[in-house]
Order: structure tokens, then sequence, then C-alpha cells
């Protein structure tokens, strides 16, 4: 679970290093560690997708 949602916090990472993956969490309101628990369902992709694109 939560494999394509991990990777978008190393995504932000590669963009703008901790304090993007900061700001990922705050717009997402999910953290890394729940992201690894949270379900790769399209909704939360949806999510990941519009929050990266702000960043």
């Amino acid at each position: 679970m939560g494999q394509i949602l991990v990777s978008y916090f190393k995504k932000a990472e590669e963009k703008g290093g901790i304090q993007a993956q900061v700001k990922l969490a705050m717009i997402t309101k999910m953290s890394s560690i729940k992201a690894q628990e949270a379900p790769d369902s399209p909704e939360n992709i949806k999510i990941f997708e519009e929050a990266l694109a702000q960043l």
C-alpha cells in the first residue's frame, strides 16, 4: 500500500528538498508515514498530483 503516494514525497524532495516534502505533507494533510499506509486510490493519487503541481 502507498507505494505510489510515497513516490510523490521522493519527487518533492528532488524538486525542493525537505521544505518541499513538508509543503507536500501540509497540502495533502498526509505525512510520508501515513502515505505508506494509505491506499494508492485514484482519489489519493489525484490529491498528490495536484499538490505536487503546486510545489
